[in-house]
């Protein structure tokens, strides 16, 4: 129960200047204007922006090159593929993914290795949602998401790690 106390006629009233919760005295803070602190909430710092940013960075670095190349090979990627095409594309993404992770790790260099593996894990899920949403003979490219390129997302933050 919160009372505010206004005359001082009683001993357990409070001045008007006080509140009183639960038997403890909270001095007033004063007019709005008066306060010098702003309350800004933590997710508002510089360092969750940078790693936001680094995250969402990192699986487009890898993400916008993968919905490029397969409009422009005409392949779908569900589909069946000659080897030299999965091999190629596969490094590609491997390539991309760990560029991926070195970008998450440059941009929030915070524990870069674990937003590298945070781009990672998005990798691997986007993976897994692919195989349950769309099941059909040719898993190729989930599976190399999956078990490749998630790992080279990891790798691109430890390289910059030891780079940065």
């Amino acid at each position: 129960m919160v009372s505010i106390g206004t005359s001082h006629a009683r001993s357990n009233q409070l001045p008007a200047s006080s509140y009183q919760l639960l038997g403890s005295r909270i001095p007033d803070p004063g007019p709005a204007h008066a306060r010098t602190h702003v309350f800004q909430p933590s997710c508002y710092s510089p360092q969750v922006l940078r790693s936001i940013v680094g995250v969402v960075a990192g699986y487009l670095v890898f993400g916008a090159p993968a919905a490029v190349l397969f409009p422009l090979t005409g392949r779908d990627p569900h589909a069946q593929a000659p080897p030299t095409f999965l091999i190629w594309t596969t490094m590609y993404g491997m390539v991309f993914a760990a560029a991926g992770g070195y970008a998450a790790a440059a941009i929030a260099p915070r524990k870069p290795r674990v937003h590298a593996a945070i781009v990672g894990a998005l990798i691997a899920v986007g993976a897994v949602a692919s195989l349950v949403a769309a099941p059909s003979d040719a898993r190729w490219s989930q599976l190399a998401a999956l078990f490749l390129m998630a790992p080279a997302a990891a790798a691109g933050g430890m390289l910059r790690r030891r780079h940065g």
